[in-house]
Parts: C-alpha cells; sequence; structure tokens
C-alpha cells in the first residue's frame, strides 16, 4: 500500500512541492509509508498506537515527530496545519469511517491531500467485519464520506496490495483532495 500510495501521490503533485509540505503518516507503523513520503515532506510526523511499531519507525530516522496516540487523539492537535495525510494499511482495522475523515479534513490546508488505502467489497454494506478481522469498506460508502465531509475524489484505484492466505485481497488506493 505505501507504494502505490507513493507512486498515485507522484501523479498529483508537482515537482516544487517535494521536500516543501507538512506530512502526517497516521498509523505509521515501522514507517513504510514515511520512506515513501519522506522525500515530499519539510516535516514528517508518524502516529501510531504501538510503542513497538513506533520504536522500529524511529530507527528508521525518518521522522521528524513521532505520537504515541489515537489518530483521532492526534489529529485534534492539528487544525488547517497539515499538506498530505497519508493512511497506509490501517482503515482495515476501523469500521465506521466518519470521524477520522472529519479530522482529517479538519487537518489538512484547503487543497490538502488526503491519501488511503482500504479493503473494499462489493455488496450493499457500507463497510463489514471479515472473517481475517479486519474491516472492508464499499467504494460507494468512501465516495459518500468524501462528498459528506468536504473532499473530492481525485482518483480511486482498484487494487490488491496484499494477500491473504496466499489470495490477494480486493482494495482501494484513494486520494481525495480537501475542497478549497
Amino acid at each position: 500500500a505505501p507504494q502505490q500510495l507513493a507512486a498515485l501521490a507522484g501523479t498529483l503533485l508537482d515537482t516544487e512541492q517535494a521536500g516543501v509540505l507538512n506530512v502526517i503518516d497516521l498509523g505509521c507503523g515501522t514507517g513504510l509509508a514515511g520512506v515513501q513520503f519522506r522525500q515530499y515532506a519539510a516535516s514528517l510526523k508518524g502516529v501510531d498506537i504501538s510503542p513497538r511499531m513506533l520504536e522500529r519507525a524511529r530507527q528508521r530516522r525518518l521522522y521528524d515527530e513521532l505520537e504515541n496516540r489515537d489518530i483521532l487523539d492526534a489529529l485534534v492537535r492539528h487544525q488547517s496545519d497539515t499538506d498530505l495525510a497519508v493512511c497506509a494499511d490501517t482503515f482495515p482495522y476501523l469500521g465506521d469511517l466518519e470521524s477520522p475523515f472529519l479530522a482529517v479534513n479538519s487537518a489538512l490546508r484547503p487543497g490538502g491531500l488526503f491519501l488511503f488505502s482500504v479493503e473494499t467489497h462489493d455488496d450493499d454494506n457500507d463497510y463489514r467485519l471479515n472473517t481475517t478481522a479486519r474491516y472492508s469498506h464499499s467504494e460507494d460508502y468512501i465516495r459518500a464520506l468524501a462528498g459528506r465531509r468536504g473532499f473530492e475524489v481525485v482518483a480511486c484505484n482498484r487494487s490488491a496490495y496484499r494477500k491473504e492466505a496466499g489470495e490477494p485481497v480486493d482494495s482501494l488506493i484513494v486520494a481525495m483532495r480537501k475542497s478549497a
């Protein structure tokens, strides 16, 4: 997911934006997205609830700041000061995404980008808990949330960025822009 999100960012960001953005990596884990997005960051902040993951991210020496917090708690501290929010393979651990979308919108500057991945399904449920103990979200739900929370969907690409029991998992790689 981090590589696919970075490739998408490369199509949406100008070369002049390299090294000048305030970037927040939500659910940063060991820092895999940090590796991909450091090139864009004047400031790179990582957020995760696991101290062990944060220690591994710290060892990469990519982040300017690492926070041991829930992503909602961390985003409350950021009001219109973020240019790019990245959330790679974290939303499968959350069902309802209303609050995270609202919090990201509050943290982003007008025109800021929100890049994330979700596992997906094609049934009528907005989201569902799968037998893998991970949530999947419908594309319709993601698009409806974008509209309700002040985002324009600029890309929503089908993917299979991970495998489960050797089988590809249907996923979406999404880019949204905060309305100006």
